[in-house]
């Protein structure tokens, strides 16, 4: 379970390492915030960490990160950026379901959270996974398909392409315009 700052299953969800994840769960790795719930699919733990009002309740882990002290600038005790940090993970592992739950819970469609590696929105990571069904979700509650991430300056559309998902790249980058049904 690693220390008291990140563990082995974080890192596996960090890097998308299905199969050291799954090897991890079976292992009885433990879930121990919000963020990991996310990458693991686990909606209902997801919603444990919110009040009836919707509010992140204040058991809810910060953002936490391997490689020293996040500046403070960059607020990872901040409620938003908890629940944006989540956000990613749920897409990037291809969570349709935890996603909108958390989408609905303020999550920010657009948001580019801290201690993300690239710097990319939650429909990059969809699009670098080939993961449609939460693209389609993401850019129907609004998701800006012009938005490039902060380290290699690109799109979702570029991101699903590097990944070897042409049909996604295909629907990023007809989404939203008049031919978007052809």
């Amino acid at each position: 379970n690693g220390n008291d700052n990140w563990s082995p299953l974080e890192e596996a969800l960090y890097w998308n390492v299905p199969s050291v994840i799954e090897s991890l769960v079976k292992h009885s790795a433990g879930i121990k915030n919000l963020r990991m719930a996310a990458g693991l699919g686990h909606t209902e733990l997801v919603i444990a960490n919110f009040a009836d009002d919707g509010t992140l309740l204040d058991s809810t882990e910060s953002v936490s990160w391997p490689f020293g002290r996040i500046p403070e600038s960059r607020s990872p005790t901040d409620p938003v950026n908890i629940v944006n940090n989540a956000l990613v993970y749920a897409c990037s592992h291809g969570h349709a379901d935890t996603a909108e739950a958390l989408l609905d819970r303020g999550a920010q469609v657009d948001a580019i959270p801290p201690v993300v590696h690239y710097a990319a929105t939650s429909l990059h990571y969809a699009a670098l996974h080939g993961h449609l069904v939460v693209a389609e979700r993401l850019v129907s509650r609004g998701a800006d398909l012009t938005i490039r991430d902060k380290q290699v300056r690109t799109r979702a559309e570029d991101w699903a392409h590097h990944g070897g998902h042409f049909g996604l790249a295909s629907y990023l980058k007809n989404a939203g315009t008049e031919d978007a049904s052809t």
